[in-house]
């Protein structure tokens, strides 16, 4: 199960962490697990698989220019945006999306432009692929703000002949990366300081309580 999840222990640390885990789930000390025990184990991984992912999609959301501090307004954005409950976006969506940034493409050069933000060919945009969006609108807009105020401050005060302090604008067409190009870096540097085997650490107290509510569920079942 670990080394499915790339979590086998290659150090005297790592093998304390699993060895913590395993005895925070060995309720009656047998050294075995029992089925209950073994739901424990699978839920402690899929909450590690949870927030390991949104870890890497926090710092994927910092690295391409949007806030961090903003991440649950983005993703209350996109859960809007999708009307359809399906997790990801269509193509009449991110039209409207770019709309409201006064983005207006044609539809050759649109269709262009989405397939290079689809970038698992899904047809639809999940949510890795919006924050890359959102973070190309974001960045578009702050740079024509900026172009309008140099412009202004421009025609009040002249510059030196010969001289151009205007800052050109990032293409259109110019995405900022994608999340799997990001993931690259990410997995260099194990995002933020959130390593695996910390995530895996048993919390105290939790292990106790979700497998109070599993064996009261399996004993109303049983009933």
């Amino acid at each position: 199960m670990l080394e499915g999840l790339q979590l086998t222990p290659r150090n005297k640390e790592q093998q304390q962490v699993i060895a913590e885990l395993f005895l925070d789930l060995d309720l009656r000390g047998t050294a075995k697990l029992t089925q209950a025990e073994m739901m424990m184990m699978v839920c402690r991984i899929i909450e590690y698989e949870e927030r390991k992912t949104r870890a890497q999609l926090k710092a994927y959301a910092k690295h391409v220019g949007l806030v961090p501090s903003s991440f649950p307004e983005y993703i209350s954005i996109f859960q809007e945006l999708d009307s359809g409950d399906c997790n990801a976006l269509g193509p009449r969506t991110t039209k409207q999306l770019m709309e409201k940034y006064g983005r207006v493409l044609q539809p050759e050069a649109f269709t262009k432009f989405y397939g290079q933000l689809d970038t698992n060919y899904s047809n639809t945009l999940e949510f890795p692929e919006f924050l890359r969006l959102l973070a190309h609108l974001e960045r578009d807009k702050r740079e024509q703000e900026e172009a309008e105020l140099a412009k202004e401050q421009g025609q009040n005060n002249k510059n030196h002949k010969g001289q151009n302090n205007k800052k050109k604008a990032t293409p259109f067409h110019c995405l900022p990366p994608s999340f799997e190009e990001y993931l690259v870096i990410w997995k260099e540097d194990n995002g933020e300081g959130l390593k695996p085997f910390e995530m895996l650490k048993p919390a105290e107290g939790r292990s106790q309580a979700l497998l109070n509510a599993f064996s009261a569920s399996t004993n109303s079942l049983k009933a």
